[in-house]
């Protein structure tokens, strides 16, 4: 879960006093949180300990409930992008106060944007293809808006909360009700498989590609165009740090295991099973001075690019970055048979996963400042 990023004060009041039809969506680049309370040990109890997901982030530092649980922020609106309080009954869209993007809400009168509709993601404008819900919607001036689009992966997990037990669905059922728990689709293509598309399965927040065929797809359109400052990554340290100017993170350029030269990272990444990772995280922080932590699931999804594969990240920014499973500090919500899960991100193509705790996987450590 990420604590408040460093973006400007200005940029904060945009995103916080959002004024309904008469203002755009501010998207700030911010992340939310995950939203995950549960905390796991080495034995697959509840232990909280090594700054795991649910110690940190705005679940612990803005954990008023009143427009959203554990740190989210959301505003309801009415049809002409009016506020409307939370208490409202009905409502057409929802504005996120952290990220600032504003989302289509789901129905179940049996229209277009009734939860049940499912769709294909060839964006051939059929009446059962997604581009024609984002069509509609843009005709119709939802919420006063005509930018409607199918949001990106990392914008889908986004609203995920990773505190809903499987099946989910895994959102704020108060602030996005009549949600399913099916493949949301995504616009990212698969790199290097124009016939396949990103989605985010909202039983449990997992992230694939399938078929842009594929009949049985949901959409939830997102408004608002993301930031994109140029670099995005400044360089710290001597080089061994980088800034995520857009979510206000530094990061390690290196896996743990590996030691920046001054060029790049030599020397392997280490395997480790999740109660080691912790561990290490708060044993860095310790002998560095510096507060390094492992990345929550949306942190370490944030520096993946849909534009790159194997790995996912820029090598230029992350050096010598293996595409292998990463370890993040969210526990994932399900126990199967043979023991407790926590949630890592597949570097290869930057797709969220769950795997078992006691399985080895790469670690890249984060901080807020």
């Amino acid at each position: 879960m990420n604590a408040s990023s460093a973006l400007s004060a200005a940029a904060f009041a945009t995103a916080v006093l959002f004024t309904g039809a008469a203002s755009a969506a501010q998207p700030t680049g911010r992340l939310n949180d995950t939203g995950a309370s549960m905390c796991l040990d080495a034995a697959g109890g509840s232990t909280c300990s090594n700054h795991q997901d649910a110690l940190v982030g705005r679940d612990v530092t803005h954990p008023d409930p009143t427009d959203g649980r554990l740190g989210f922020s959301f505003q309801k609106l009415d049809a002409q992008g009016g506020k409307l309080p939370a208490t409202a009954a009905d409502w057409a869209c929802v504005h996120d106060r952290v990220t600032g993007l504003m989302w289509e809400m789901k129905t179940a009168d049996g229209s277009v944007h009734d939860a049940t509709q499912q769709f294909t993601n060839l964006g051939d404008g059929s009446a059962t293809d997604s581009s024609a819900l984002v069509a509609q919607a843009n005709a119709e001036g939802l919420c006063s808006r005509h930018d409607w689009r199918l949001p990106t992966r990392n914008e889908l997990i986004s609203i995920v909360d990773y505190s809903t037990v499987y099946p989910g669905p895994t959102v704020d059922a108060d602030w996005f009700p009549n949600s399913t728990a099916y493949s949301v689709w995504a616009s990212n293509e698969q790199v290097g498989n124009t016939a396949r598309s990103w989605y985010v399965n909202f039983m449990d927040g997992y992230s694939a590609t399938l078929d842009k065929g594929y009949a049985f797809g949901q959409v939830r359109l997102v408004s608002g165009t993301a930031p994109a400052p140029s670099p995005r990554f400044q360089v710290l340290d001597g080089g061994a740090e980088v800034l995520d100017t857009l979510t206000g993170l530094t990061w390690q350029r290196c896996s743990v295991g590996q030691t920046w030269s001054g060029k790049t990272c030599t020397g392997q990444a280490a395997a480790m099973d999740w109660s080691t990772a912790l561990q290490t995280g708060t044993d860095t922080a310790k002998s560095s001075g510096k507060a390094w932590r492992v990345p929550n699931v949306k942190e370490l999804a944030s520096i993946s690019s849909d534009d790159r594969v194997q790995p996912s990240v820029d090598t230029a920014t992350f050096p010598r970055t293996l595409s292998e499973l990463f370890w993040t500090a969210t526990p994932y919500t399900a126990s199967g048979p043979f023991g407790a899960y926590a949630w890592t991100v597949y570097e290869y193509d930057g797709s969220a996963t769950s795997q078992l705790t006691t399985e080895g996987s790469r670690l890249r450590l984060v901080r807020n400042k």
